[in-house]
């Protein structure tokens, strides 16, 4: 499996890992070991994902690479559905 950023994407919505803890009903010690280890579930990563307003693709480093146009240097947005 890719490794997660869901430490990265908390930061950045200003989400605490503690509130992901509660609503996942986990502790947050367990919660910080599974994300360290990449082992939640595909229905905790969709809880997650639509906690943080992002699909679940947008929780993996990969989905996270910047691709710039080879003819013209500008950044591209894909979208992954």
């Amino acid at each position: 499996m890719a490794k997660t950023c869901i430490k990265e994407l908390c930061k950045l919505k200003g989400v605490k890992q503690i509130e992901l803890a509660k609503l996942l009903d986990m502790r947050e010690d367990s919660l910080s070991i599974a994300i360290k280890r990449d082992t939640l579930s595909i229905e905790k990563l969709d809880i997650i994902a639509n906690h943080l307003g992002v699909g679940i693709a947008e929780l993996f480093e990969t989905s996270r690479v910047n691709i710039n146009c080879p003819h013209c240097g500008k950044p591209l947005s894909i979208k992954v559905e």
